[in-house]
């Protein structure tokens, strides 16, 4: 197995009881540390914790309606998948002839 530091390695995490194990053991190690399923306020504690030393994602949850609540936490990133859960996906196909 060949190593990478390079990678950049996100964590996901599901307690703020996960944060703190991430914020004492993986230091250099993670990047970012994705707040899945959190709470606005559960958001704001684990920023506060996690106080700069990881970027931080909150993923779970988050509307267009409550996302001013999640911006608020100063968290770094935000994922809203509710923009997608509504689409229609559209089969598509290309036909190529090739020739000499």
């Amino acid at each position: 197995m060949e190593y990478h530091p390079h990678l950049k390695i996100e964590v996901e995490t599901r307690s703020l009881e996960d944060v703190a194990l991430v914020c004492t053991q993986a230091e250099g190690k993670v990047f970012r540390i994705m707040l899945d399923n959190f709470s606005p306020a559960q958001v704001k504690d684990a920023v506060e914790m996690i106080n700069g030393r990881f970027e931080t994602e909150a993923s779970g949850g988050i509307t267009t309606q409550n996302i001013q609540a999640y911006a608020a936490t100063h968290v770094d990133y935000v994922s809203v998948g509710g923009l997608i859960h509504q689409a229609q996906s559209l089969d598509l196909s290309l036909k190529a002839v090739i020739t000499a």
